[in-house]
């Protein structure tokens, strides 16, 4: 057998085995430092690149904990305005780019804000807390943002446009149609429950208007016109315009005028017989230097001596129009006052006037009279009632 191979002139199998084996085993323990070595090179390399990142992560935390723009950020994003406010006035105020960097940052917050709220995404207590740090953080640095305040308004116009839905429906579910309709009108049109409660609207008002027409024919029928009335211009304000509620509201409006025309004046014929003093007799006459006085008589009807007492009176001319009377002052009513000692169940003013024209006053032919308040000698009073009803039915108006 050849043994040549090996390298070495051997001249037995035994050696060839020797050297072979002290030549391979050589070989490999060069291999494996090799290897080795190159492993720990590239272990080296990781360790460095390793220590190189923990570094800049290092770095970037430590820029990032004293970059004062960053330190406000973060304060605003945990709703602390006052540690906001802090960080503005000491580290942030007068730095132009950083005041600038903040007012976009919260110009920034406010968008986001009613963006996450218009699209469900921000509850309604979150995003006003948000916004109110912000607000106060404004209010305490003196800066200027105005969509802070624009962009609440908006929010609450919105939850209060959700909150009318929802009771809206709440309210249908209970067949009460008056307060459904009340609220779902105010559901406003950049709700995203719009166009729903415009449907809901329109489903429902034709019954409502029926039971209200129904309601108010029953009330009217009853007398009860003011009920009727109220029923009819509640339900105009959810359906405006309506032509059948306006018809009825016409109809009952000029009966319920009728009938308290018919009240009043009914009253006023009690009051009118129920005077404690009343006005018996007027008189005019003409003194010496051609002036115009009058003399009202008036009754005591009780069992009191009256002491004092105040009387109003009107003129009109020869057609019955109204005319101002009384010197200096005149007055489409005048008033007189007199004391005196009248005793129960007689009369008295004859013998009390007073001046009722002047040269620019208009001539009047025709008076009427009414006392409003007496004064008795027991240090009572009474204040006629009817006087209110008399001024009300006569006063400019023709005398009929």
């Amino acid at each position: 057998m050849d043994y040549s191979k090996c390298g070495n002139g051997i001249s037995d199998k035994k050696s060839f085995y020797n050297k072979c084996d002290s030549k391979v085993t050589t070989d490999t323990s060069k291999n494996v430092f090799l290897r080795f070595k190159k492993l720990n090179n590239k272990l080296l390399l990781f360790g460095l690149t390793g220590v190189l990142i923990i570094g800049v992560i290092i770095t970037a935390i430590f820029l990032f904990n004293n970059n004062p723009t960053d330190k406000f950020k973060e304060a605003i994003s945990e709703n602390n305005h006052m540690e906001a406010t802090k960080i503005y006035h000491e580290e942030i105020k007068g730095n132009t780019n950083d005041v600038n960097e903040i007012i976009d940052f919260l110009k920034s917050e406010i968008e986001n804000v009613k963006k996450d709220f218009d699209e469900n995404k921000l509850d309604y207590n979150a995003a006003i807390t948000k916004l109110d740090t912000i607000e106060n953080t404004i209010e305490a640095t003196g800066l200027e943002l105005s969509e802070v305040t624009i962009a609440k308004n908006e929010i609450n116009s919105l939850n209060d446009s959700r909150t009318a839905f929802k009771k809206g429906k709440e309210f249908l579910d209970n067949k009460n149609y008056k307060d459904a309709l009340n609220e779902l009108k105010n559901v406003i049109s950049e709700d995203e429950n719009y166009s729903e409660a415009q449907e809901l609207i329109n489903s429902y008002k034709k019954e409502y208007k029926e039971i209200i027409l129904n309601e108010a024919e029953a009330a009217a029928n009853s007398n009860d016109y003011d009920k009727a009335l109220a029923l009819l211009n509640e339900a105009l304000t959810l359906i405006p315009n309506d032509s059948d509620l306006s018809v009825k509201n016409a109809i009952y409006k000029e009966l319920n005028e009728e009938k308290k025309e018919t009240e009043r004046k009914e009253k006023m014929e009690e009051l009118e017989k129920d005077q404690e003093v009343t006005v018996e007799n007027i008189s005019t006459f003409v003194d010496t230097s051609d002036k115009t006085y009058i003399s009202i008589i008036v009754k005591n009807n009780t069992n009191k001596i009256i002491k004092k007492y105040i009387v109003g009176w009107m003129g009109f001319d020869e057609s019955g129009n109204p005319v101002k009377t009384g010197w200096l002052l005149p007055d489409y009513l005048k008033e007189g006052y007199v004391e005196a000692d009248i005793q129960p169940g007689m009369t008295y003013g004859y013998e009390n006037c007073w001046r009722i024209s002047d040269d620019e006053t208009p001539e009047a032919k025709q008076f009427i009279a009414c006392v409003r308040k007496v004064e008795y000698d027991d240090g009572s009073q009474w204040v006629n009632p009817y006087f209110d009803y008399w001024v009300q039915e006569y006063k400019e108006k023709p005398l009929h």
